[in-house]
């Protein structure tokens, strides 16, 4: 008996150890050497780091990037803002705009076709694109404003695309880039910690509790991933952050987690959950910023709980001021004037952020823009939870957990001028991104239909014929041939 030599083919996005080995090297040395850059840093370390931590971004993401996956932007944007934890891009002109240019460059490479899908989100972020975007250059050519909303209008260009990346990347490949992106998320959140700890090593200006939020991405996507490993280090990691600064923001994180487990959890049959879920979003959310008193309540009380310096009283002034400066309520000054106010404090009057992304949007946009702001995120979130049906197990858990990350940052941002940092605002930006491109692959494209996960995955699409495996059809083969022999056989003469 001869045994044939078989050749399996190859399937794109299966494990191979060869290929995953690079990633592992990458990222233990890059560790080690961050372990050495606090014991004693150097500009030698920083560069080492620096040279070290482009290799990983190459070993990690180029996989990802090369199957079209979704995540292949949210790996690259977790590695670059690890890599800027000294504030390196931040000391130069237009650096803070690097990580979007390359997190723009990978998008463009992993991106394979526009979609008509859920439109809402990129007609929204279009239109908040074109008002802040020819607003602000107006208001530097002749007004002379030194500040503007690009940091936050600038990375929504990636949600005004709507883009769909590959729809057919294996459950296995998913949960372990999955992996890699919970392992981003809790080193984002580990540097917080070692931002207060070590000011030296870490820049508190760049890497600071305002990124809090990534800690719903430091377990969500250990739990897609399945990785026992990757959960503990996250509940370690933010363990630590928050004792080295108990900052109030971990409190609405903590909101944006139980949304996020109220939209995506349940199994909505019709179209009235989602939408409810969507319009309680934007409601709770714009009432929030705008009535912010009994939120900074909650504060007084949390910070004399953790032993923190109460600070609403400043906040409570400095949203008078955004109030007081609005030229117009619906419409503000079209993003022509300055996004910052003048306030009092310490008895002497410093130019300040709103302290709130929403009141951002509603100093230099008015209401309008407010609203548009909010809705993007909303109508993502209705995106996700409305394509549930037609995506596998592993799509939902990983574009779901985008969107809560990204619903983190929105939440962050009702205290916080979390979007008004460019490098911030690319994390927020990319989540919204992978989430929403994922449920349009998920709701079919012209290059990639898709047959709903509900239906059977037995069931033959109409116009087409099942195709038996070869032992069978061999089989009926033979039958069919022993009945033609028998056919043909002459009738016996009585």
């Amino acid at each position: 008996m001869t045994v044939s030599s078989v050749t399996v083919a190859k399937v794109p996005g299966t494990w191979n150890p060869r290929r995953a080995l690079w990633p592992v090297i990458a990222a233990v040395v890059s560790a080690a050497t961050a372990v050495c850059t606090f014991v004693a840093p150097s500009l030698t370390v920083f560069a080492l780091g620096a040279v070290l931590g482009v290799a990983a971004l190459v070993a990690i993401v180029r996989p990802a990037v090369a199957l079209s996956s979704a995540m292949a932007p949210v790996l690259a944007a977790l590695t670059v803002t690890v890599l800027n934890f000294f504030g390196a891009l931040t000391s130069v002109p237009l650096g803070a705009y690097v990580p979007l240019v390359i997190v723009g460059i990978v998008v463009v490479l992993a991106a394979r076709h526009l979609s008509s899908a859920y439109p809402l989100p990129s007609v929204l972020a279009v239109i908040l694109c074109v008002l802040g975007i020819i607003g602000t250059l107006v208001g530097r050519i002749f007004f002379g404003i030194s500040g503007g909303i690009l940091p936050v209008v600038v990375p929504m260009l990636l949600v005004a695309a709507p883009l769909t990346f590959s729809d057919d990347v294996t459950a296995g490949a998913i949960r372990r880039w999955s992996r890699w992106a919970s392992l981003g998320c809790t080193a984002v959140v580990a540097l917080i910690g070692f931002a207060y700890l070590r000011p030296d090593v870490v820049s508190v200006g760049v890497i600071n509790h305002e990124k809090s939020f990534l800690v719903l991405g430091a377990i969500g996507f250990a739990l897609v991933g399945r990785s026992v490993l990757a959960g503990s280090a996250a509940i370690v990691a933010t363990v630590f952050a928050f004792l080295e600064y108990p900052a109030a923001t971990y409190g609405l994180v903590a909101a944006a987690a139980v949304i996020g487990l109220i939209a995506f959890v349940p199994r909505y049959r019709t179209p009235a959950g989602p939408v409810a879920v969507s319009v309680a979003i934007t409601a709770a959310t714009l009432l929030t910023a705008f009535n912010i008193e009994p939120l900074l309540g909650l504060r007084g009380q949390y910070f004399q709980t953790v032993g923190k310096v109460d600070n609403s009283t400043t906040r409570l002034q400095i949203y008078g001021d955004v109030f007081r400066a609005v030229r117009d309520p619906w419409f503000g000054s079209l993003f022509t004037n300055d996004v910052t106010v003048q306030a009092k404090l310490n008895g002497s009057l410093r130019v300040v952020p709103a302290h709130s992304d929403v009141l951002t949007m509603y100093l230099g946009g008015g209401l309008v823009a407010a609203v548009v702001f909010v809705m993007i995120f909303a109508s993502a979130t209705y995106a996700v939870m409305r394509a549930r049906a037609s995506l596998t197990g592993e799509q939902y858990a990983a574009a779901a957990v985008m969107i809560t990350v990204a619903l983190g940052g929105l939440a962050g941002g009702l205290v916080n001028p979390v979007l008004l940092n460019p490098t911030t605002s690319v994390v927020v930006v990319v989540c919204l991104l992978g989430g929403l491109s994922i449920a349009r692959s998920g709701a079919g494209s012209p290059s990639s239909p898709r047959v709903p996960r509900k239906a059977s995955r037995h069931a033959v699409p109409v116009g087409s014929r099942r195709r038996r495996p070869p032992v069978i059809a061999e089989a009926t083969r033979a039958t069919r041939h022993r009945h033609a022999r028998a056919d043909d056989a002459p009738t016996p003469q009585l």
